[in-house]
């Protein structure tokens, strides 16, 4: 769970590496006129000061309840970014696609006058809006996928799959809303050691049709956006769409609003992938640190400081909290500034992380807890589950070595 987390940080934090160069563009607009290295070194500077000044701070909060006010304000941003782009395909823009520098033989021969350049001109002023081509080095190389058919299908499906795994944030909802429903005041033991007895419990079962309510109406509302995204996009740009569809959306005039709110949303809602991450990780270090100290109580060297320690809940002070916040930051940004495109960190962890915990992990639970072996058509759904699991494996790693071979 953890490494999905943590993949899901990379991916924002690409995000915000992809769209600073236009947003420092349009705060400095003399910056165009720097080398390419200038230009890199400014990215890399505004994105170290934006993760002290910005990313620091917020990922230093106790509580996701804090972000509220931010959160209401970037989700109304991001409809608003799939509102500008679904207006803009409705609208019949049809963006041409600037290729890259030609050259010299071909810039030659595109000349006012010649036979070629007219043509060239002609097909050029048929369209409503010129769109450049912003990726540059081996960044371009990886923007498309690659490969047969099936190569292909493997890691759409990676990136299909990763992209609704963040949907696993609104776990941790069910322990507040057991609360809420007065599950706390249950008790463990005793009548709650039977297993069936504990999950018919009232409040188990009004907290799980309330939880499937809110992964339900999630998970429809992420696949309306990223349907309606996704198909004004493929609609504007086919085949010629960058690995993130906002690469494309900077050339065009119209986008600049949608794409500044798009960047001030994933910057402040940041916190809502890595305070999950961070909590996992303390929770980690609380095992391990409580694993230790059982042994020393096993071998008598358990001393009265370290009870106090255990008294104040655990490992996780202001400075162990800071020293995990900034490895974790500065590793995801490390991993960000270097890979070359977002849909290599989301096939990759689609095929991975997502692989084990939405499909792997849910199959062997339910064929080890759960008593199919008794159900009606057990066997056959089983078989269904693994069969499932079987394929998706197969296509996870076909997408695994597809991004090794080719990197």
């Amino acid at each position: 769970m953890a490494s999905g987390v943590y993949g899901g940080c990379v991916g924002n934090l690409q995000i915000i590496r992809d769209l600073t160069p236009f947003v420092v563009e349009l705060v400095y607009a003399r910056v165009d006129e720097l080398s390419e290295s200038g230009q890199e070194h400014v990215k890399q500077i505004v994105m170290w000061v934006l993760l002290a000044a910005v990313l620091l701070p917020l990922c230093m909060l106790r509580k996701l309840s804090a972000l509220q006010p931010t959160n209401y304000v970037s989700f109304v941003l991001s409809l608003y970014l799939v509102g500008a782009v679904v207006y803009r395909s409705l609208e019949g823009c049809r963006p041409s696609i600037d290729t890259q520098p030609l050259s010299t033989e071909t810039n030659s021969s595109l000349v006012p006058g010649s036979a070629s350049g007219d043509e060239y001109v002609d097909a050029s002023s048929s369209f409503d809006v010129q769109v450049t081509s912003v990726s540059t080095g081996d960044a371009s190389d990886t923007s498309t996928l690659v490969g047969n058919s099936f190569t292909r299908l493997a890691q759409s499906i990676s990136i299909y799959n990763f992209a609704f795994m963040m949907t696993l944030n609104l776990l941790p909802l069910f322990v507040q809303l057991l609360k809420t429903n007065g599950g706390s005041s249950m008790s463990r033991g005793g009548a709650m050691r039977n297993f069936t007895t504990f999950v018919t419990a009232p409040p188990l079962l009004a907290t799980r049709t309330q939880m499937m309510k809110c992964i339900f109406a999630a998970t429809f509302i992420c696949a309306v956006l990223y349907g309606a995204i996704g198909s004004a996009a493929f609609d504007l740009y086919g085949d010629d769409i960058d690995g993130n569809i906002l690469l494309n959306l900077e050339s065009d005039p119209v986008m600049k609003i949608p794409l500044v709110a798009t960047y001030l949303t994933v910057l402040f809602t940041f916190p809502l992938l890595f305070l999950p991450l961070r909590s996992l990780v303390e929770e980690l270090l609380d095992q391990t640190f409580a694993v230790k100290h059982s042994d020393d109580v096993e071998c008598g060297q358990y001393s009265d400081e370290d009870k106090h320690n255990d008294s104040q809940g655990g490992v996780t002070t202001g400075p162990v909290r800071l020293v995990i916040v900034l490895t974790l930051l500065c590793t995801q940004q490390i991993i960000a500034l270097n890979v070359s495109g977002i849909e290599v960190v989301f096939s990759l962890m689609g095929a991975t992380s997502c692989l084990v915990i939405c499909y792997v992990f849910p199959v062997i639970a339910f064929t080890t807890v759960y008593p199919w072996r008794r159900a009606r058509h057990g066997f056959l759904w089983v078989a269904v589950l693994w069969t499932i699991v079987v394929i998706v494996s197969v296509q996870g790693a076909t997408c695994v070595w597809l991004l090794l071979t080719t990197s």
